[in-house]
């Protein structure tokens, strides 16, 4: 929980995760702000679906999706012009840590099913797949969202925390990896990739993982270099074509792991290291900023993002 807070962290400019009593609705606000605007960009989205099954004959299926346009609508607004005052946990009064720390869960749990209305939205209409059931995956999804967003007033307006269990079973639903997104997490050095139909070795790898064991950050070294393909989980994965750049002298935030580090001369593994992100969503293409600490230095690498349909695994390779 700790690290995906830390990742939102990252993702909102000026998000303190409710740290500050006198900041607090400002957290809230820009939380809010950052959905609503991922909401706008699902409408325009499924609006674009809609196109293409008119275009496609799918004509039973638009009125489904007409429907989710509006009910995702409704609720990019709701979510924009929700206003608490300074009832609740924005009072001056003592905050129940049970309900501050829900309302951290309930950011990391909306930025997640976010991302999952996203991607369900982009397959809809691929072909070999059934239109009316991906519909209604999405759907799903924009109803999740819709029961988070409530439980999540609930829990400012009375500072209280939820005990209904759906909404916890939401709260704590597991990130799914498609089976090539586990792939890739698995690739280390001496494993071949290609990019947008380039064949590459990996030279190395730096890989960061949790106190679970699961990977949080991947860079795999294409070839000698200079390029790496980055792997970063901030609930889903992401990737990008970076090279290393000027590093900062240290490194003081973070999200903390344990790193393993394979090349050439070696590997070695149980290293603590620290790392954060930086994105920017400027320019045609998103772009991020790596800071990795370990071994006593700090190594930076940017570069753009690259989308998983043009990355394919062909072996994965073995820790030495």
């Amino acid at each position: 929980m700790v690290e995906r807070v830390q990742q939102l962290l990252s993702k909102i400019p000026g998000y303190d995760a409710y740290n500050n009593k006198e900041s607090m609705r400002d957290d809230d606000r820009r939380v809010r702000v950052q959905i609503a605007r991922r909401l706008d960009q699902a409408v325009s989205d499924l609006t674009a679906v809609s196109s293409r099954l008119a275009a496609k004959r799918h004509l039973g299926a638009i009125g489904a999706v007409e429907d989710l346009v509006r009910d995702t609508r409704l609720l990019g607004d709701r979510v924009r012009t929700a206003s608490y005052g300074y009832e609740g946990l924005f009072s001056d009064r003592k905050v129940d840590e049970f309900a501050l720390g829900q309302l951290k869960a309930f950011d990391v749990a909306f930025d997640a099913q976010v991302d999952a209305l996203v991607k369900q939205i982009s397959s809809v209409g691929a072909e070999g797949e059934a239109v009316e059931s991906q519909i209604r995956d999405v759907g799903t999804t924009v109803d999740n969202l819709d029961r988070l967003f409530n439980a999540r007033n609930d829990v400012i307006t009375t500072a209280t925390p939820s005990h209904d269990p759906n909404v916890l079973n939401l709260l704590e639903a597991p990130v799914t990896r498609s089976p090539q997104e586990q792939r890739l997490l698995r690739v280390v050095t001496g494993g071949t990739v290609a990019i947008l139909g380039d064949n590459f070795q990996v030279g190395a790898h730096i890989t960061v993982k949790d106190r679970d064991d699961a990977v949080m950050l991947s860079l795999l070294r294409l070839d000698a270099g200079p390029d790496w393909l980055a792997m970063a989980r901030q609930n889903n994965l992401k990737y990008w074509r970076v090279q290393e750049a000027s590093a900062n002298a240290a490194l003081t935030d973070g999200i903390a792991g344990n790193a393993t580090v394979s090349g050439p001369q070696g590997t070695q593994q149980g290293i603590p290291a620290k790392y954060d992100l930086s994105e920017s969503e400027a320019g045609d293409s998103p772009s991020i900023t790596i800071h990795l600490a370990f071994g006593g230095e700090v190594r930076a690498f940017s570069g753009s993002e690259v989308p998983l349909i043009d990355i394919e695994v062909f072996s994965e390779g073995v820790v030495a």
